[in-house]
């Protein structure tokens, strides 16, 4: 009782340090590097608008370009960290960037050596004399200030987009000039209060107006319509930041250029000051346990340390907490899982394709059902399941929304397909909705059974277990973001590439800090919900503790059976028998209970068709036998031996005074060795994860590999484990006391 009180208190002086202090604080990193220029968007994802004039330079810089129908949404697209950054005019890049008005983002401009875009109001061709008066305006208003006024207004730094436009006076003398705008283009051509508009083009048609005696009037329309409205005769001049360009002015007359703008990136200031792959060479890499992390990390990062971890966020909270500089993993895992708010403070880049990217293939011993996979995987990716697939669950999977597994019937006619798998890789294999197995490989794996005509068993273990399971021929198959490598491919067979997988790397954020200040209660409230009722998550709970109080009491019993014999093994006179007893004791008491429980099940019981359960408790059972043996053999070894020679004097027989003298004295001394023994048997059976047994711990881990939550699983599981064993022994000691031999005397 004693030490499950010390137990409790520091457990409690535990909790009680994290919740007064909060969580560890969060590494800080060094000075932020001088910002990049624009070389540094080479070959990176960049946004654009439809048509752009840029394409021609950022095309010879060799960038990934994707098209926006505005800026707006390219821009989004840059906070979320979808694109690199969005290419636009400086100048409405600025006004875009301030109005965020957190500072997150950052203007990088674009040499005019390399792209000056000069700008021109248009008109058709039939109108040269128009755009003959219009030049003619422009030389005027160039030579007495007026231009420049105009353009220190409306492109020195950040404009007030609320200032009144100049009054101006229309008197209408030669007409009504029509004049098409965007009414969407700050600072050029922009919608203001009361839907007058506003900008620098807009002034500058006012002022062309008024100077040449026409009344105005304006018709808006998208960016992409302006040359159609012009050519076609709906207005007579067409005005915005269209820049002049060969192609566009073999449809309209450009007039001379009204500005000459210049193109710049938008990006999130962090990208800037961010590190890149060769940054991380030579640090300390965190690692996926089993994974080919590794072999990567020190073939091509040069790691000064590895960090192995069996989760996610294992590795992340290592990255955190300053033990490793950066984690190596799946890009999809890391992008899905740094989404959590928790994980807030890191960043990920993708590692360079010509880098690494490593192929994704199934694994099996049979050669049958590597070929039928294969003639599978052909098949769907014919006739376009393979590429709905790969859209549902890897280019718009949204972890907030997580799509529902389609409906695929298994008539099980051929059989079962046995199907060993490690969840907690999302989207590739995780827990879905009531804890059920899913994401892409597992629909992958389904819809092969269907092909198959086999019904469908997923059996769910660490991710270091797999190449064994499969060696040892437990399952017919594999699949869990498997990358096919040389090495594996000598112990397994391997399919075809299913899927060509990125990489990237997390790491902490320039400058981070330990943030705000912690609060219990909303911390408290908000894992309770995301850990145990989101999804009915508490039911992955109560079904781990009935597999691990299964295991427990079943090693516990037939561990006291063996453990009675093997007692009277040892006691023998016979060197021979002796020796054997000893020699087994010694054996079992120096393997570690993973490794027996590994050898068991991959080795001893290969062939065996036997639970993992039943495995499992088989191993226990045969540790449990050597404790108790040797506690009992020492309860018996105190016994005077004169109260035996007393005993046999008054008439008892040998096994009469062993039973009236000897046991009940060495029970009693072996009762607390036999206590502790359950106590440490509840806590050992947390390894049984490594064959497959979705016990107490492994249930912690499938839920955290879900919801990325780095402490409250632990802490809950701890919780569990101090309050069950407490209970269960003072249970037990309470059935000795009531049915033991202290009772009967």
């Amino acid at each position: 009782m004693k030490k499950k009180l010390l137990v409790f208190i520091l457990l409690s002086a535990t909790l009680v340090s994290l919740f007064a202090g909060g969580f560890p604080a969060l590494a800080q990193t060094a000075e932020s590097e001088p910002l990049r220029d624009y070389t540094w968007f080479e070959g990176k994802k960049v946004g654009i608008d439809v048509g752009s004039a840029a394409i021609p330079t950022l095309e010879a810089m060799d960038i990934e370009m994707l098209s926006y129908p505005n800026a707006e949404a390219g821009i989004q697209d840059v906070l979320s960290g979808r694109i690199s950054a969005y290419c636009n005019d400086l100048s409405a890049l600025r006004l875009q960037a301030a109005e965020v008005g957190d500072g997150s983002l950052e203007c990088i401009e674009i040499p005019m050596s390399v792209f000056m875009g000069s700008i021109g109001a248009i008109s058709s061709f039939e109108n040269r004399a128009l755009v003959d008066e219009f030049n003619s305006f422009l030389a005027l208003i160039s030579a007495d200030g007026t231009k420049d006024d105009m353009i220190s207004r409306w492109f020195d730094g950040v404009p007030d987009l609320d200032a009144p436009m100049p009054e101006l006076t229309y008197t209408g003398q030669r007409g009504k000039l029509t004049v098409a705008a965007t009414g969407a283009y700050v600072p050029f051509d922009y919608t203001g209060e009361g839907g007058i508009l506003k900008g620098y083009s807009i002034e500058l048609m006012n002022r062309f107006a008024s100077w040449a005696g026409f009344e105005l009037e304006y018709i808006t329309m998208e960016f992409g319509g302006l040359l159609a409205a012009v050519s076609g005769g709906r207005a007579d001049l067409g005005i915005s930041n269209l820049t002049i360009t060969e192609e566009r002015a073999k449809s309209v007359l450009f007039t001379d250029s009204i500005y000459d703008d210049q193109l710049a990136f938008i990006t999130l200031r962090e990208n800037l000051n961010a590190p890149t792959f060769d940054d991380f060479i030579g640090k300390r890499i965190a690692v996926l346990t089993g994974s080919i992390y590794d072999e990567m990390a020190q073939n091509l990062m040069q790691a000064k340390e590895l960090l192995y971890f069996d989760d996610f966020p294992s590795m992340i909270e290592s990255v955190k907490n300053g033990r490793a500089d950066a984690v190596l993993y799946s890009y999809f895992s890391a992008y899905i899982g740094l989404m959590e708010e928790e994980y807030s403070s890191l960043a990920m880049l993708e590692v360079p394709e010509d880098v690494a990217a490593n192929p994704l293939g199934a694994m099996s011993m049979d050669q049958a059902i590597i070929d039928q996979f294969n003639e599978f995987l052909a098949l769907i990716k014919a006739d376009g399941t393979y590429d709905e697939m790969s859209d549902r669950w890897l280019e718009s999977f949204d972890p907030a929304n997580v799509p529902s597994m389609p409906d695929i019937p298994l008539t099980g006619e051929n059989g079962t397909l046995s199907v060993a798998t490690s969840l907690g890789s999302m989207p590739f294999t995780f827990l879905g909705e009531g804890g059920s197995m899913t994401g892409y490989d597992m629909e992958l794996a389904r819809r092969f059974a269907a092909y198959c005509g086999k019904d469908i068993e997923l059996v769910d273990m660490t991710f270091s277990g797999l190449l064994p399971y499969i060696a040892s021929r437990k399952a017919d198959l594999a699949i869990a973001e498997i990358t096919i490598t040389e090495e594996r491919a000598k112990s397994v067979l391997f399919s075809e590439p299913y899927y060509n997988e990125p990489h990237a790397i997390a790491y902490l954020k320039t400058g981070v800090t330990s943030g705000e200040s912690f609060n219990l209660i909303t911390w408290l409230k908000d894992a309770v919900e995301k850990n145990l009722i989101t999804e009915n998550r508490w039911l992955i709970f109560v079904n781990g503790m009935k597999i691990t109080l299964e295991i427990a009491f079943l090693s516990q019993f037939f561990g006291t059976i063996l453990g009675c014999f093997l007692c009277w093994v040892l006691l023998r006179k016979t060197r021979l028998v002796r020796g054997l007893g000893t020699f087994y004791s010694g054996l079992i008491r120096g393997l570690p209970i993973v490794v027996l429980l590994m050898i068991s099940y991959h080795i001893v019981f290969r062939e065996s068709e036997a639970s993992a359960v039943i495995i499992a408790v088989s191993a226990f059972s045969l540790v449990k036998a050597v404790d108790i043996a040797l506690s009992l053999k020492g309860g018996i070894d105190t016994v005077d031996t004169t109260e035996i020679e007393a005993a046999r004097s008054i008439g008892f027989s040998a096994f009469g005074a062993f039973k009236t003298v000897t046991l009940p004295q060495a029970v009693k001394f072996a009762l607390p060795g036999y206590f502790n023994g359950f106590v440490e048997l509840v806590k050992a059976t947390a390894v049984v994860g490594y064959i497959t047994i979705q016990d107490l711990t492994r249930a912690a881990d499938i839920v955290r590999s879900r919801t990325y939550d780095p402490f409250f699983t632990l802490l809950f599981i701890a919780l569990i484990y101090l309050l069950s064993t407490t209970i269960l022994v003072q249970f037990f000691k309470f059935l000795i006391r009531r049915f033991g031999p202290e009772a009967h005397k």
